[in-house]
């Protein structure tokens, strides 16, 4: 499994380089948006269900018709960035989860409930305030995307925007 998060993560790791060499995926950017239509394609590849939230959380979800009746357990982290990132920063939890998720599979290994990689949107909070943005909404602590949201929530500082 290693060498498979290796010979995953590394190539995908330049892919939000920029000019200046610097490893930056901020949310909502180009960079971020490639980054979150490969993790995607990564999980169907994984024969796992996407599914995206109201804030843009994406879960790919593997149930089988044995356990998708219980509460699932979840997995992963973000793909955001912040500025001069390192390598494995947050993806290394989502590409672990995708991984698990096709190695059980492969593996013909049932689970007593489903597994579901979470991808949460803004955890850096680079980019907009406040930051774990995603997994708040999620979690419903804190942010609520059912109620219009203060001004500075959606005010990103100007030198997140260069």
């Amino acid at each position: 499994m290693a060498n498979v998060l290796w010979t995953t993560s590394t190539p995908w790791a330049p892919s939000a380089s920029g000019a200046d060499g610097r490893r930056t995926r901020l949310a909502a950017s180009d960079t971020n948006k490639q980054g979150r239509d490969q993790v995607v394609a990564w999980m169907k590849e994984a024969g796992l269900d996407v599914v995206v939230d109201h804030i843009g959380n994406i879960f790919g979800i593997w149930a089988t018709d044995d356990n998708k009746a219980e509460a699932p357990m979840m997995v992963g982290s973000h793909i955001d960035t912040v500025i001069d990132a390192g390598q494995y920063d947050g993806c290394l939890g989502v590409l672990a989860g995708i991984e698990l998720c096709q190695t059980l599979q492969e593996n013909h290994v049932t689970t007593k409930r489903p597994l579901v990689v979470g991808v949460f949107t803004n955890e850096e909070g680079v980019r907009y305030s406040p930051d774990m943005m995603g997994s708040l909404v999620y979690a419903e602590s804190g942010l609520s995307c059912k109620k219009p949201w203060p001004a500075w929530v959606l005010t990103a500082p100007s030198w997140a925007m260069n």
